[in-house]
């Protein structure tokens, strides 16, 4: 007789990834998987079934371990569920708490940790890992983070001044005497749960441990603040994405928004109903709007979604298109020209991306996204004009005053180039100043709604052309032009390239400085970025650096 099949494998999985992987095995459609199909159904019948997971599930795993789920999905990640192990008081984040960097690979376990850095080490790039994914979506990550209440809890250290516990060696004892009572207790091994999370394991980054109580903390702070931020007022992206591509330019649009000081409500159409879609365009001000292009049409989410705009939407605020292809792109133009024909100004033009988009296209994306934010600023002081005056009319001498003071701080001219895989970016920059002998240091602040911001981050690379006075005009009227998204920020300069960390350098400069960031700190409405200075050449032995002189310290 021919051996048995083997059982089925159980996927146990949250709902909307469920969908997902029924739309990969159906054959014929967009989504179709012939791998996953081919690997789903053998022979002798199906070699794996799906299992939904809803919140409070829990997966045994034989003697009294078992993990617990929670799902915690946002617009971008619909899928996302938290996992949690009692025993070992792991929680498995997904997304939630990540960080785009990696961690070294000697083999020991503290090693994948933020043990001996903490937050000093890596609240930077936790940060921004927030500032591009979650903040864009901050009612859903709230939501998110409610429904991890549970295990995330208070600061268990608040009392004693942040500091970590002592190590008990009860844990490590537990252990031992468990496994010699293992072999009498069949499964009824009791394991003590502990009180709250020892630590968060995320998708991205480190495995935090010394630092997961202050990273809640500042997540809830963040989360808060962006919150706040659209109850103000904010933009929406609304988009479909078949692949991940219209997804991660939605992300990216998203992101050049909220660095320009606005709020982001994303969402996502083909999860969403048309009252939703309603709702969130009368409470925002302005919007975009993206979608593949699949058999030559926009999907039917993306048709409905314009349909409610259409009708709903004021005239008063801009709009944005953007889509990716593989062949032809049609969504794109269709999607323009509904728009167009119903009345609506643009604030960028369409965005089209074949495929996946590449680095430059996502700082396309960026930029549009900072020109639509930057556009629905203008239309709303305008409209605010008449109390702006009014507040202006009631300002004291001494608020004045203080900010002539302020603009007769003098600073040198310089611009900054840097590089980000295939993309270069520059800016004008006047606040500059020298921070340190040795190692030569240097600070530059930087306004978050500029381009070249997010390029300068830990551990990126730039270079500090200083200008030369009486030679600075044309550098100077070449940055200081507006610019359309993705444009080349150096025009007709004349620049050359650095053969050690590819930035653009202005050979009209007066000496220009490579230098490495080391370190970012938020200042209001701008970043101070520290950069360690690696090399630096003097161009003209003869010449004066050019100053920039203010007569207020409320603009440059």
């Amino acid at each position: 007789a021919s051996p048995a099949a083997p059982p089925a494998v159980e996927v146990w999985c949250s709902n909307p990834a469920a969908q997902v992987i029924y739309a990969a095995l159906k054959p014929g459609t967009p989504a179709s998987s012939e791998a996953l199909t081919k690997a789903w159904k053998g022979p002798e019948g199906l070699r794996a079934r799906l299992r939904t997971v809803k919140t409070g599930e829990e997966l045994p795993l034989g003697g009294a371990r078992r993990l617990k789920f929670t799902a915690a999905p946002t617009p971008r990640w619909p899928d996302t569920v938290a996992t949690f192990d009692p025993q070992s008081g792991i929680l498995f984040t997904s997304k939630l708490f990540s960080a785009h960097v990696a961690t070294k690979t000697t083999g020991a376990d503290e090693d994948a940790t933020d043990v001996g850095l903490g937050f000093d080490e890596f609240g930077g790039d936790w940060r921004y890992f927030f500032d591009c994914m979650l903040a864009p979506m901050a009612r859903p990550a709230a939501r998110a983070l409610a429904t991890l209440a549970p295990y995330v809890g208070d600061d268990p250290n608040a009392s004693s001044g942040g500091a970590e516990r002592p190590k008990s060696v009860a844990p490590g004892l537990t252990r031992l005497l468990l496994k010699f009572a293992e072999p009498f207790a069949g499964d009824k091994v009791y394991v003590p749960k502990p009180a709250k999370m020892s630590a968060i394991a995320p998708l991205h980054g480190p495995v935090v441990q010394s630092a997961r109580n202050e990273l809640v903390r500042e997540y809830r702070a963040w989360v808060d603040a962006q919150v706040k931020s659209a109850d103000d007022f904010s933009v929406a992206v609304i988009y479909a994405s078949a692949y991940g591509n219209t997804s991660a330019m939605a992300q990216a649009i998203a992101r050049g928004i909220t660095k320009a000081g606005v709020a982001v409500e994303m969402l996502n159409c083909e999860l969403s109903s048309n009252e939703e879609i309603e709702a969130l365009i009368k409470k925002t001000d302005g919007f975009c709007i993206g979608a593949p292009t699949l058999g030559g049409h926009m999907p039917t989410p993306v048709s409905n979604a314009l349909g409610v705009i259409v009708k709903e939407s004021t005239r008063e605020f801009p709009a944005g298109v953007f889509g990716s292809f593989g062949w032809s792109g049609e969504a794109v133009d269709l999607m323009e020209a509904r728009l167009k024909d119903g009345g609506f100004d643009f604030a960028f033009s369409p965005i089209r991306c074949k495929f996946k988009p590449t680095q430059e296209t996502l700082q396309i994306c960026e930029e549009s996204g900072t020109d639509l934010a930057q556009s629905v600023k203008k239309i709303r002081r305008k409209k605010q004009s008449d109390k702006t005056k009014q507040v202006s009319a009631g300002s004291s001498f001494g608020q004045s005053d203080t900010a002539a003071a302020v603009g007769r701080i003098v600073g040198s001219l310089c611009a900054v180039t840097a590089k980000k895989d295939d993309a270069q970016s520059a800016m004008l920059a006047s606040w500059v100043s020298q921070a340190s002998f040795n190692p030569p240091a240097l600070t530059v602040a930087v306004a978050k709604e500029r381009a070249v911001e997010s390029f300068l981050l830990k551990g990126s690379n730039f270079n500090l052309n200083v200008l030369q006075a009486g030679n600075e005009k044309d550098t100077m009227k070449a940055l200081l032009k507006p610019f359309k998204p993705g444009e080349n920020r150096f025009g007709d300069m004349e620049v050359e390239i650095s053969e050690r960390n590819g930035c653009a350098i202005v050979t009209e400069a007066l000496s220009y400085l490579e230098c490495e960031v080391t370190e970012r700190m938020e200042c209001g409405d701008h970043w101070v970025v520290l950069a360690t200075v690696r090399e630096g050449k003097l161009l003209k032995e003869e010449g004066l650096t050019a100053i920039h002189h203010r007569k207020t310290g409320t603009s440059y």
